[in-house]
């Protein structure tokens, strides 16, 4: 358990569903927001900054012809994979083909699936080189770590989010600042973090109250 599991355990025990409670943790929700807004941002910059010539994770596997050039050359368009599972299904569906030209014969189908599996390993490989060169990059130039903690900061965003969320109001005020509080966010641009806000959610955590005729004290 993180702590910020921790804390949030502690604050739901004694919390009283009061408005004060709903305050803060809407402050510590937005707060925590601003924090990631500005993590956000500093990982647009470092990306901004990094070299032009950065390379690209892919790797051709194929080629697809679209006509000729104005010199009679042959036109083709590349295809890419970006990942191994491509690389795979790519060379599976062509071994397929291949092996079912073969009939019985048993040593070409083998010399057929050695060759196609080198050729699989050899687009893996390219592409692994190809990610430790730009991680590297990446690395030296700070874009890792500035990564790395901005989508920390995220769930730590989207925690204190879900735990307004799931706060039953012991007040009519409390339930209609809640709800003021999820609208406001959904039309705020400013928290992007804060994706695909889940409004059943808190319709039922408002259900629950069972102190509708309670005033705040």
């Amino acid at each position: 358990m993180n702590a910020h599991s921790n804390t949030t355990a502690e604050a739901v025990a004694s919390t009283t569903g009061s408005l004060d409670d709903l305050e803060r943790l809407i402050a510590e929700h937005k707060a925590a927001a601003l924090i990631d807004e500005q993590l956000w941002v500093r990982v647009g910059e470092i990306d901004d900054s990094l070299p032009d010539e950065l390379p690209m994770v892919r790797v051709q596997i194929a080629r697809v012809l679209l006509g000729q050039n104005l010199d009679g050359s042959d036109a083709y368009r590349p295809i890419y994979a970006y990942d191994d599972k491509k690389i795979d299904a790519h060379i599976d569906d062509h071994l397929d083909a291949q092996l079912s030209l073969c009939g019985g014969n048993e040593e070409l189908k083998a010399n057929i699936r050695e060759r196609y599996a080198a050729s699989k390993a050899r687009l893996k490989q390219k592409l692994a080189d190809l990610s430790a060169e730009r991680k590297k990059i990446e690395d030296d130039h700070g874009y890792t770590a500035a990564l790395a903690a901005a989508k920390a900061q995220s769930d730590v965003t989207r925690a204190l989010e879900g735990d307004v969320m799931d706060f039953v109001p012991s007040s009519l005020k409390a339930a209609a600042r809640q709800a003021a509080w999820a609208l406001a966010l959904h039309e705020d641009e400013i928290f992007h973090s804060c994706e695909g806000l889940d409004f059943s959610r808190l319709v039922r955590s408002i259900a629950r109250s069972v102190q509708w005729g309670k005033s705040d004290a």
